[in-house]
């Protein structure tokens, strides 16, 4: 009888139930053609792309009462126009006549959808000048755009004339960020290319009142040259983070040829892969119902691991493998034309890994291959396919269980693991390595990475952990940089077993010392405030805001305070409270006062 996996597959009501012990993991695909795919077109380098940087400053936030004060356009090669004058309409105009003549392919704004360019256009209108820009009458919900606490942003694209293509980098840096959760709440152009590196010293910063201020002192002044310094320093660190990020969404062309770059950052990445099939195939299915299925396997043992070797191991790109290794394709793509685009991003990407100048494209390659999953569990999408997308989670976990099965068989200390690999403790994590790649299918790539010298979990661990690399830097995952929690929170538990990996006299001296600093009142508030927005029935929050309100707040002696002394007592207890929540885990007979079997520590 011939292996077909489909038939594994059972739908109980809304459900699809995978029967995986009939699933063999040793099976390969074999392809109805071996005629392979390359795109299109040529993709030039993101590097040659003919490019303006679009920044304003205003007398205000309305733009039916308030001016433009100056505009400023930075073209690709550093080239900056500063347009700056007393008449609006002069600065209009010359903003029009530099995008008309010139003709850019793509133009840059940072908030340009939520500002900038309806401030342009509205005050276009008033000044009855004719210009080249056009907002979307659709809305789009732009999912993995998310601001720190608010919804996904639907925003109305901006189109502009002569097929330019209009880039918000603050939408993209939020998308950049939904995952990595490394950039300060607020995203602000000033503190995202420090946070990224970009930047290793704060800059000319004005606010609003100083605007004003160096704009009366009218034309030629200190203060017009100020404005142009802090607008020339915008437009240079919108090109410092755009040239970071917008390079993964400019490749995605790869998939979707057809869509501008505007469009690819704010669409999601099942849709792209939807759009550039339907070229491809020439047809357009009618999406499947959403349903549901089991996902990939995960689990974690609470504990303070330190005493053997630490590293993970893992499947390089699994799920893409599994897709292109068990064709595991849309079966609306009858000609697997899909096989054939993940084998040449295999290939491609394999052939420019190591090479420098090419590691945007290399990036944007990575995320490609991941993305075509997403397609086939994502409903309202043409080429979407739910039994495919229930067979690459089934095919992982068997794949990942057969992994735990010859870690543990190696004698090793299993400590994490999901799809992204395992965690685990052994004197010689290389001979485990070994053993995976004799022993799972032919044709997987199996990374030994992420070498530590000690690892925490707590009692929610999966994904959730703090990893101390040979050199001594902390790595951390899940909540371990919750920005619910004041830094007091997050940084006493790192640091007192940071401590504790040199002794456990070493965690007291560094908590005693927390405590005396806290009693003496010199904490800093900076280390203790909490910024939220106040969720409705929060009857203390209330009492400094409204519902829905971000609000900055500790506490004081009465309570919830944004000014004056921090309570002693609660933050004395609020550490001593996460001290003995450690030591129940990393060392318990620290608190029973003896000698017992240490149940978590390793």
């Amino acid at each position: 009888m011939v292996y077909n996996h489909r038939l594994l597959v059972k739908r109980v009501k809304n459900k699809l139930v995978v029967n995986e012990d009939k699933l063999d993991i040793f099976w390969k695909h074999e392809r109805k053609s071996n005629k392979p795919w390359k795109p299109r077109n040529n993709i030039k380098d993101y590097s040659e792309l003919s490019t303006a940087i679009v920044d304003i400053e205003t007398s205000g936030l309305d733009s039916t009462i308030d001016r433009i004060y100056a505009i400023g356009a930075r073209d690709q090669s550093k080239n900056v126009n500063i347009f700056m004058h007393f008449d609006e309409r002069k600065i209009l105009k010359g903003l029009i006549s530099l995008i008309n003549d010139t003709k850019p392919e793509i133009i840059f704004t940072y908030n340009g959808i939520g500002f900038d360019i309806p401030f342009i256009i509205k005050r276009c209108e008033i000044n009855k000048i004719k210009h080249p820009f056009k907002i979307s009458s659709r809305k789009i919900r732009v999912s993995t755009a998310i601001p720190y606490g608010y919804e996904p942003l639907e925003v109305y694209p901006i189109f502009v004339q002569h097929n330019i293509q209009h880039v918000d980098v603050y939408i993209c840096v939020l998308r950049w960020d939904n995952t990595r959760r490394l950039l300060s709440d607020s995203k602000s152009l000033k503190q995202v290319p420090i946070d990224m590196g970009l930047r290793h010293e704060r800059r000319l910063e004005l606010e609003y009142e100083e605007i004003l201020r160096c704009w009366n002192e009218g034309e030629g002044s200190n203060g017009w040259a100020q404005i142009e310094k802090y607008l020339r320093l915008d437009l240079e660190d919108t090109a410092l983070v755009a040239d970071k990020i917008v390079p993964d969404f400019y490749y995605e062309k790869y998939i979707a040829p057809n869509t501008g770059l505007g469009m690819l950052t704010l669409l999601g990445a099942g849709s792209k892969w939807s759009s550039g099939l339907q070229l491809a195939c020439n047809s357009y299915p009618k999406p499947e119902q959403k349903l549901q299925f089991q996902g990939g396997l995960a689990g974690a043992f609470t504990g303070l691991y330190h005493k053997k070797r630490i590293a993970q191991v893992d499947i390089s790109g699994m799920h893409p493998w599994i897709i292109w290794n068990y064709g595991l394709h849309s079966k609306y793509d009858v000609e697997e034309i899909s096989l054939a685009m993940i084998e040449y991003f295999r290939s491609e990407r394999e052939r420019i890994i190591n090479i420098p100048e090419l590691s945007n494209r290399q990036k944007a390659l990575k995320g490609i291959l991941n993305y075509y999953y997403g397609l086939l569990g994502t409903g309202k999408l043409a080429f979407n396919d739910m039994v495919a997308a229930a067979l690459v989670c089934a095919y992982s976990r068997c794949l990942l269980k057969l992994m735990l099965q010859i870690i543990k068989e190696m004698g090793a200390t299993i400590i994490e693991y999901d799809t992204d690999g395992i965690y685990f403790m052994h004197d010689n994590p290389e001979s485990v390595h070994q053993q995976l790649i004799a022993k799972l299918p032919q044709g997987i790539t199996i990374k030994l990475e992420n070498f530590a010298k000690a690892m925490f979990i707590p009692e929610n661990g999966c994904k959730n952990y703090l990893l101390w690399t040979p050199e001594g830097k902390v790595i951390r995952r899940g909540s371990w940089s919750s920005r619910a929690k004041s830094k007091i929170e997050n940084e006493h538990p790192i640091q007192y077993i940071t401590h504790f990996l040199e002794s456990y006299e070493a965690a007291e001296e560094y908590h005693k010392a927390q405590i005396r600093q806290i009693q003496s009142g010199n904490y800093p508030i900076d280390q203790l405030v909490i910024r939220r927005r106040i969720k409705e029935g929060e009857i203390e929050l209330l009492k400094i805001g409204k519902p829905k309100q971000f609000v900055t707040y500790y506490t004081g002696v009465n309570g919830i305070c944004t000014s004056g002394n921090y309570s002693k007592s609660y933050y004395c207890q609020l550490i001593n409270t996460k001290r003995v929540e450690l030591l129940q885990i990393i060392a318990p007979e620290r608190l029973l006062g003896g000698s017992v079997q240490q149940l978590s520590l390793f």
